[in-house]
């Protein structure tokens, strides 16, 4: 039995693996999650355009109902050198091995269930990309440790984050930029 849940467990990677640049510069990785579903399978191109314009990478979770309802928009993005695809499960579902839920979506109710979320959408990636993805967040960004250890067992790094920038989908536009402009906070304090 799982003695741990939320977006900080053992095994769930919060930090950059290099937190400082060769010029000692504090770094933020920048994610975002593309979930589709009844939420919507929408992009913002607008983003998309502006980290293309300035030259900023980002690491991009993609679910499986995202790429299925965006093939084009997916693949192109396959083929962008400034993107790292990850993989954000099959069902967009919090990874736990009891049916914890998170913001009221259910999770994954055995470790079964939790490899088949995944490693669904770890396939068609790999198909999609050519390669496995190196980066695993959980529907919700809610684990337990046993899914946070399965992830880790099939290949892929859990991740999570310093710096939650819009809680869930549930954060409003206000909230969303004070939660951004903490992350320019702790780039600059120390690297977490």
């Amino acid at each position: 039995m799982p003695s741990q849940w939320g977006t900080d467990v053992a095994g769930v990677r919060r930090a950059l693996m290099q937190p400082v640049s060769p010029a000692n510069v504090p770094r933020v990785a920048l994610t975002f999650d593309a979930c589709g579903g009844r939420g919507g399978s929408d992009v913002d191109s607008a983003l998309i355009d502006g980290l293309r314009a300035d030259g900023i990478p980002a690491t991009l979770f993609l679910n499986s109902r995202w790429i299925q309802a965006n093939p084009q928009l997916a693949a192109d993005l396959a083929a962008d050198p400034l993107f790292e695809l990850g993989n954000h499960g099959t069902s967009h579902v919090p990874l736990s091995v009891t049916g914890r839920d998170a913001y009221g979506i259910p999770g994954t109710r055995s470790s079964q269930e939790a490899v088949d979320e995944v490693w669904g959408n770890h396939e068609l990636l790999t198909t999609l990309t050519g390669r496995p993805p190196r980066f695993f967040r959980a529907g919700t960004a809610h684990y337990d440790e046993i899914g946070a250890q399965i992830v880790l067992d099939l290949g892929e790094t859990p991740i999570g984050f310093s710096v939650n920038g819009d809680g869930g989908a549930s954060s409003t536009r206000g909230r969303c930029a004070r939660n951004s402009a903490a992350a320019r906070r702790a780039a600059s304090c120390s690297p977490t």
